[in-house]
This record gives C-alpha cells, sequence and structure tokens, in this order.
C-alpha cells in the first residue's frame, strides 16, 4: 500500500480494556440484546460479588463503555460432548469450564468487525491465562443465534450438543494456551 492510500484509510480506533470498577447506567450501554441491555446496569453486583467477571472496553481516553464481557467458573455437563475425550477431563459426568456468560458491543461500533474480534480475543487470553494455572478444560458458551454462532466459529470456537438455535460452544484449553504462547 502507498502513503497516499494508507492516508485514506480511517485509523483504526485503540480500545483500553479494564476490569469493571462500578455501576454503569442505564441506558449508558446498548446493544440491542434485551436481556442484556438489562443485564448491564446490575452488572457491577454480580462482578463485586464474585458470581461473574466483567471486563470492559472504552476507546483510549474516553470513560464511555464501547464493549464488555463478562465470564465465570461451571462444571458442564459432559454428555453433549462425546468424540471429545482428548479435549474434557471429565468427573462425574462434569467437565470444568469457563463460561462466557456475555459479549456485547455498543450499538453504534456494531458490524465493524473491529471491537467484537477484539473483546473475544482478549477473553480467550485471560481463559488461557486461567488454563494454564488451573488445568480447566474449555471455554464454553451458548450463541444467542445461528449468526453469533458463525462469528464464534470464525475466532475458533466449535458447536457440540443437540443442534439448536441457540447453539452450545466450546474453545477447548490447550488453543487459548497456544494462542498465548505463540504471541510471548
Amino acid at each position: 500500500m502507498n502513503d497516499a492510500a494508507a492516508r485514506l484509510e480511517p485509523p483504526v480506533p485503540t480500545f483500553e480494556f479494564k476490569r469493571l470498577s462500578g455501576p454503569i447506567q442505564r441506558g449508558a450501554f446498548l446493544c440491542g440484546y434485551r436481556e442484556i441491555d438489562q443485564w448491564v446496569s446490575g452488572a457491577h453486583k454480580e462482578h463485586k460479588a464474585l458470581k461473574s467477571r466483567v471486563v470492559t472496553a472504552h476507546l483510549k481516553g474516553n470513560p464511555a463503555v464501547a464493549g464488555l464481557y463478562s465470564m465465570r467458573i461451571r462444571l458442564e455437563s459432559d454428555t453433549d460432548i462425546a468424540g471429545h475425550g482428548k479435549v474434557f477431563r471429565t468427573e462425574n459426568g462434569y467437565f470444568s469450564a469457563v463460561q462466557l456468560c456475555y459479549l456485547a458491543v455498543q450499538r453504534p461500533l456494531q458490524g465493524k468487525g473491529i471491537l467484537g474480534p477484539l473483546l473475544l480475543t482478549h477473553a480467550i487470553r485471560e481463559f488461557g491465562e486461567v488454563a494454564l494455572r488451573t488445568g480447566i478444560c474449555a471455554l464454553t458458551l451458548v450463541a444467542a443465534d445461528e449468526r453469533k454462532a458463525a462469528f464464534y466459529r470464525r475466532m475458533g470456537f466449535e458447536t457440540y450438543g443437540k443442534p439448536c438455535s441457540m447453539p452450545k460452544m466450546f474453545y477447548p484449553a490447550q488453543s487459548a494456551i497456544d494462542l498465548i504462547e505463540q504471541t510471548a
């Protein structure tokens, strides 16, 4: 790319990631999914009580929340994970997982292919650090719909369980660890 073409391309915004430190005002963050929009205003309570951990993304120098994700530790039933014995260590019918509960981008920033992948990559790296230290098996999620599931597949997630409109998906711990080690 020549210098003239480079000057014509808009700059890629820089985002900062922070642990949630207090309430997000109702209406200050809207992604368009009612469940998430309602959850956001009370997310600090779950975060403070250690029920889940919330990470927010902000445009550099701007305190407004541009995107966020929430994760928690869970035991997942292994009844739907047939054929993945090399990936999952199960005990008494369950495998350990970090569940990606929510991942959301503020409406004006959606569909640009920047913040969603950044948030998910940040979440995968955070999960990878947990997996390195604990031996936890996978990062799991339930995709809101097939369009979202396609996004997660492009990012390396696999579907498991029975086919449905809200597919269950996982990202193996070893894949997250490999990602960390490749960029170390």
